[in-house]
């Protein structure tokens, strides 16, 4: 996605306080006061289902960047907001978003073939999901000490 399209979403978003039920948000993902990327967020509108998205100029991919926003943004859904469930949606070729919500504690759950409309072709479409028990699990995994 280009840059400027990126800083439109953001910008357009910048007078929103919250994450609510039934609404979708572009947050910006900043590094040194400059605009790097954006995270996607949209909840249901019951408020239990999120759906999470990302991107990165290419020259900060690879650095952590996307990882520390989304593991931030999913906290917050589940602790405060109370998602039990939170899903991401790629192609299947985009094996580095893939990593990123496997790192997340996601896992693949379906494959839905020729699906999704991208960049004027019918694409694969991957759902990756976690349930709230899932990323507890996780999150007690991970801050457990070493022996």
């Amino acid at each position: 996605m280009p840059r400027e399209r990126v800083q439109r979403h953001v910008e357009a978003q910048s007078g929103w306080s919250d994450i609510v039920p039934g609404a979708h948000r572009q947050i910006g993902i900043e590094l040194d006061g400059e605009l790097i990327g954006d995270l996607y967020v949209g909840l249901d509108e019951h408020g239990g289902v999120a759906e999470i998205g990302f991107t990165l100029r290419t020259e900060h991919q690879g650095k952590g960047y996307a990882f520390e926003a989304a593991s931030a943004v999913v906290a917050d859904l589940v602790e405060r907001l109370g998602c039990h469930r939170i899903v991401g949606q790629l192609s299947p070729q985009n094996h580095r978003s893939a990593r990123l919500l496997e790192r997340l504690g996601m896992h693949v759950e379906s494959l839905a073939p020729k699906s999704y409309w991208w960049r004027g072709t019918w694409d694969d479409n991957l759902i990756y999901a976690m349930s709230e028990a899932d990323w507890r699990a996780r999150q007690a995994t991970a801050t457990r000490p070493l022996p």
